[in-house]
């Protein structure tokens, strides 16, 4: 049976479990990357990336959701609060919410993994509908996602997502960070 949980300090041992299978996923990133500001986080520093997801957990209380495939942790979507994932506030072409939507919730997907015994079942897809369906139920609100531009237009999931997917589940384009990255945004209703 495939559910999903939040990723809190009761399973936090499930999340390693799943990125110690794949050296800490994307290069020994940890999901570190987009928790802080790009002053925060340096490639070399593997060792600090466990480190850093797990005070970001403990500050927070939560950074994502983690898949289930019965006991089995078998993914990982970054998703949480714009304050709990807030690189992109850095970034010169980040466009913010107007000022009359700011007194809403404000959350951000920067990133899902499926671990590689599980691809290409589609697994991807429910854990983002299963990220969108938390996000209803801690009250809806505006949601942010970042999947990247690829050289030569070809439209790519990655860990990002990618552009056509996000947009066949109803996010528009706002602008882009940079060259390699879109921002796209969507209201999502509370439940």
């Amino acid at each position: 049976m495939i559910y999903s949980k939040r990723l809190n300090l009761s399973n936090w041992y499930d999340f390693e479990t799943l990125f110690e299978k794949h050296n800490g996923v994307r290069g020994g990133c940890w999901c570190a990357y987009y928790l802080g500001r790009p002053k925060d986080f340096r490639y070399e520093e593997k060792d600090k990336h466990k480190q850093t997801h797990f005070e970001h957990i403990q500050a927070f209380g939560s950074t994502g959701i983690l898949l289930y495939d019965d006991e089995t942790p078998i993914g990982y979507a970054q998703v949480a609060p714009y304050q709990v994932i807030e690189r992109f506030d850095v970034s010169k072409d980040y466009v913010k919410l107007p000022q009359s939507y700011l007194d809403q919730r404000q959350w951000r997907i920067s990133c899902m993994f499926i671990d590689k015994d599980y691809r290409k079942q589609h697994l991807a897809t429910q854990l983002f509908l299963e990220a969108c369906e938390t996000i209803a139920y801690e009250g809806g609100g505006w949601v942010e996602v970042f999947p990247f531009l690829h050289e030569g237009g070809k439209d790519k999931f990655d860990f990002n997502g990618s552009v056509s997917f996000y947009a066949s589940h109803g996010f528009e384009e706002v602008s882009r960070l940079g060259k390699s990255i879109l921002l796209m945004r969507k209201f999502i209703e509370p439940k």
